[in-house]
């Protein structure tokens, strides 16, 4: 598949996919004339067939090349890792929550607050620091050495109950 880039009017670049066969300078003109893009557009590279990782949003052209600006790039990967945060912390969070539960059933309130200090570390963990990072590995390598910190914190008893529950 070949595709054009094109620059809209607020300076960002938009992809128009082709088929493999077309001439991509042609195609251009007839999306235009046809109206299947918006006409302020300009057709800016032909023929792309590679793209720089994360989204168009952090898409520049350096010297006729198309690459992904630094900073939109590292801005996209810490959206990413929070985002996977989140979805790990979703599922600890509940975890903790019935063992809480649990624990307050049976009158053990040290196991129980150890409990609630942990929610409040995952309920912060999205604002751990990751702008010293600069790839997507080592910024989940950092969350996740955030999640082993709050489950190192925990009482030996509510450990080895996670432990039994995860398995």
């Amino acid at each position: 598949m070949k595709n054009i880039i094109w620059q809209t009017p607020g300076g960002g670049l938009a992809v128009r996919n082709l088929r493999i066969d077309d001439d991509s300078q042609a195609m251009a003109a007839e999306l235009l004339v046809s109206g299947q893009v918006d006409a302020s557009w300009t057709p800016v590279l032909f023929d792309v067939q590679e793209f720089p990782g994360p989204p168009q949003e952090t898409w520049v052209i350096v010297d006729g090349v198309l690459t992904a600006d630094e900073s939109a790039r590292n801005a996209w990967l810490i959206a990413q890792t929070k985002q996977y945060a989140r979805g790990l912390r979703s599922q600890l969070f509940e975890l903790a929550d019935g063992l809480q539960a649990s624990y307050l059933a049976l009158g053990s309130t040290v196991n129980a607050v150890a409990l609630e200090a942990y929610k409040e570390g995952l309920r912060n963990i999205t604002l751990t620091d990751l702008t010293g990072a600069n790839t997507e590995a080592e910024m989940k390598g950092i969350v996740s050495a955030a999640y082993k910190a709050l489950k190192d914190a925990l009482p030996l008893a509510v450990k080895i109950k996670f432990h039994q529950t995860l398995q």
